[in-house]
């Protein structure tokens, strides 16, 4: 079950929490570098036992998908790759094929190293392709309403939020955010 809440996450003597509300708060597995009051996916597994895992966004959640999903890894392994190192840098480790540092992470080996390199490489490189062609979609359509794309281009190497949203959506967020730059920048 995935589910989208507004809350707080936080560390408490070694274990991490999301405070829904001001009475209710759910131990998780913190499966981001995110921390603090915001808007996360919670994610109920039914497998082997019962475990709600906590994301920043879908991004994320995608990434943590495919990495659960290689042999020897599994939602413990994967959920501590995230929390610990983040998206970016996973993806650049898995980017540069760094087997020998992979080897080096938390309940991971050379065999299960080589494995997220082989398995996920090709990931990494749909995904940075289709970054970019959803980048270019939005920038387009930017010109189209007459804003100036290099600013647009700027705004998206900022953020990854735009990333999760669809093409509707992510349009409207860089028209608000430049927007809102430019009543800044005045």
């Amino acid at each position: 079950m995935l589910t989208r809440v507004k809350g707080q996450l936080y560390e408490q003597e070694g274990l991490y929490w999301l405070k829904i509300g001001d009475i209710f708060s759910l131990q998780v597995l913190k499966c981001t570098p995110s921390s603090g009051v915001g808007e996360y996916l919670l994610y109920i597994s039914f497998e082997n036992d019962v475990h709600a895992l906590v994301f920043a966004n879908m991004e994320e959640y995608r990434f943590f998908e495919r990495l659960r999903n290689v042999r020897g890894v599994g939602n413990t392994k994967a959920s501590r790759l995230l929390s610990l190192f983040g998206l970016d840098t996973l993806r650049a480790m898995l980017a540069s094929s760094d087997v020998e540092h992979l080897a080096q992470l938390p309940g991971i080996g050379t065999k299960t190293a080589r494995r997220l390199v082989a398995e996920l490489l090709d990931v990494t490189e749909t995904q940075a392709q289709d970054d970019s062609e959803a980048a270019q979609e939005i920038l387009e359509a930017l010109r189209d309403l007459g804003y100036d794309a290099r600013r647009g281009a700027e705004v998206l190497k900022r953020s990854d939020q735009w990333r999760s949203l669809n093409l509707d959506e992510a349009l409207r967020w860089i028209i608000e955010t430049l927007n809102s730059s430019q009543v800044n920048d005045v």
